[in-house]
């Protein structure tokens, strides 16, 4: 398996790349996953438990409201943007906006909630990550970057969430059921099979959920480099293994289905989806 990922990422890659897969706290392949990445959105799964500490210290409640107005609107990915001013929703239903359709605007009122920036990386820090930071809140007028992170760490976060150790048991549970209806599952989900994916979830697939996040930066006609992201849990009837990708650098600004770096990616878990399914475990890497 370690073999046949390198055989294939050193042919057909075509660009600055770094993913990591893990099963049962083992790392299986890490290829340049100590690397630091332009987080795109991926980082809000970071001010995701950035939110679920301030619950956790009794700072909010997760059903506080908050009031949308027009000044805290702002570009690019989400819905909140379109919406009249005056709507009020709980923090929860904010955080499930800015995780499901990765919401710029929901994302920026979490940042502000928390306490700003600096308040965001110290909590990250407290969760013992080196190399992930929030750089800025959202406003491409002001800033091109977003964050900073490994495919490595990118991976730690998923895998405490998912054994239940970000703050308190419960709390992860929440954080890990907003992450399962994150929608964009295209990097993960466009070469597995049909019946597959149509039926995750459901007692008819091997998939029982994906949990994860996706982000994306179209920055080559202002001399940045293109980001395509993606990271999650992958939780079948054989077992769950983690999964992150990050690629830069590429030339097709546009992120859709036939990007070739989102083609590129999304072979890459082909494979590991194959070969977990076929036999339940992976080489550990040497």
């Amino acid at each position: 398996m370690v073999e046949e990922l390198t055989n294939y990422i050193e042919k057909e890659n075509k660009c600055r790349f770094g993913m990591y897969l893990g099963q049962d706290h083992q790392s299986i392949f890490a290829y340049h996953a100590d690397e630091e990445f332009e987080t795109a959105s991926c980082i809000k799964v970071f001010i995701l438990a950035a939110l679920y500490y301030q619950v956790y210290q009794g700072k909010c409640n997760i059903t506080d409201l908050m009031e949308y107005r027009k000044e805290m609107r702002t570009t690019g990915s989400g819905v909140i943007k379109s919406m009249e001013p005056g709507l009020s929703m709980s923090l929860k239903n904010y955080a499930i906006l800015m995780i499901i359709v990765s919401d710029n605007t929901a994302t920026n009122m979490l940042i502000d909630q928390i306490g700003g920036v600096e308040e965001v990386n110290r909590i990250i820090s407290l969760l013992g990550f080196e190399h992930t930071r929030l750089l800025n809140r959202i406003d491409f007028e002001k800033s091109l970057c977003v964050g900073v992170t490994t495919p490595r760490e990118y991976a730690k976060m998923f895998s405490m969430i998912y054994d239940e150790q970000v703050w308190k048991d419960d709390l992860s549970r929440e954080m890990y059921s907003i992450l399962r209806r994150q929608q964009n599952n295209m990097i993960f989900c466009k070469h597995l099979p049909d019946e597959d994916v149509l039926n995750k979830g459901t007692e008819d697939s091997p998939i029982i959920s994906i949990a994860s996040k996706s982000g994306s930066l179209s920055l080559s006609m202002l001399d940045k480099e293109n980001v395509c992201n993606d990271g999650g849990i992958v939780n079948t009837t054989k077992g769950a293994y983690i999964a992150t990708f990050f690629a830069a650098g590429f030339e097709d600004p546009n992120i859709e289905e036939d990007n070739e770096v989102v083609e590129f990616m999304s072979r890459i878990h082909e494979k590991i989806y194959t070969h977990f399914m076929k036999y339940g475990h992976f080489q550990k890497e040497k």
